[in-house]
């Protein structure tokens, strides 16, 4: 037993939550990445730089423009983002449905609206399973219990419209640690984006490749990575997919 643990068991109390403050994992929201666009409200706002990749929660830049973030795939799933037309507003999610697919507008209660599939990809970004590794080690040096900030939370990557393709990219992944029988968090991926041009004007899509720097994830990590693919797989987990303070990009208005 290390002297930092010693000192933390000796001085600190021991941890007990109260049958009140019982979570339900269901109860966890997960951040959302979201790319920034000309006519995202956080772009509009001065709270990010149009092409800068955002955390949701707190509206925090992981990656600028030109920049990339490597993410650790856990789980995916595929889903309908239903937006009205008009704003472009995200008005609900509902499960895919291969039958209407390929319909994607259509009007409910007067008002035109439009289905978008979507590839939603759970994942940690490795910069915040890092960086809870040297806050643990922090608090073990100095006897201090664990800032819960420091604590990593996977984010939630949706691919649609035109970034759909960056999202078969994560699927193809998938499907290769299926064949290997291995855990998609065994592997690394680099999320990115680039700029595209149509007819309404200049936007961004994201990119997906492989991420290979020959360093493995600690065991902690690995544990987390496996409890958190648990939870969400077995659909206990809510993510903040609606968009809250971003609108729908000017790209979405092209399917994949």
């Amino acid at each position: 037993m290390t002297t930092a643990i010693q000192k933390t068991e000796a001085h600190l109390p021991a941890v007990q939550t109260p049958a009140a403050e019982h979570i339900d994992a269901s109860d966890v929201l997960i951040p959302a990445l979201y790319l920034m666009q000309s006519n995202s409200t956080f772009v509009k706002e001065e709270k990010a730089r149009n092409g800068a990749i955002v955390k949701s929660t707190g509206v925090v830049t992981v990656a600028n423009k030109g920049e990339s973030v490597v993410i650790v795939p856990l789980a995916f799933n595929k889903n309908f983002r239903i937006v009205d037309k008009k704003g472009n507003k995200w008005v609900r999610t509902e499960a895919f449905n291969p039958a209407v697919a390929d319909v994607w507008d259509f009007k409910e209660d007067g008002r035109d609206l439009k289905r978008v599939t979507t590839i939603n990809v759970y994942a940690f970004l490795l910069s915040d399973l890092e960086a809870q590794a040297k806050a643990k080690l922090e608090a073990e040096k100095t006897g201090d219990m664990l800032d819960p900030s420091a604590v990593a939370m996977p984010v939630l990557v949706s691919f649609r419209s035109k970034g759909f393709k960056a999202g078969k990219e994560v699927i193809t992944h998938f499907a290769l640690a299926q064949r290997v029988k291995s855990e998609p968090y065994m592997g690394k991926l680099e999320l990115s984006a680039h700029e595209e041009a149509n007819d309404d004007g200049s936007f961004y899509v994201f990119d997906v490749k492989p991420y290979r720097d020959g360093k493995k994830l600690s065991k902690e990590a690995l544990s987390d990575c496996a409890e958190w693919r648990s939870l969400m797989t077995a659909g206990k987990v809510r993510a903040d997919e609606a968009g809250e303070g971003s609108e729908e990009t000017t790209e979405s208005t092209a399917q994949y």
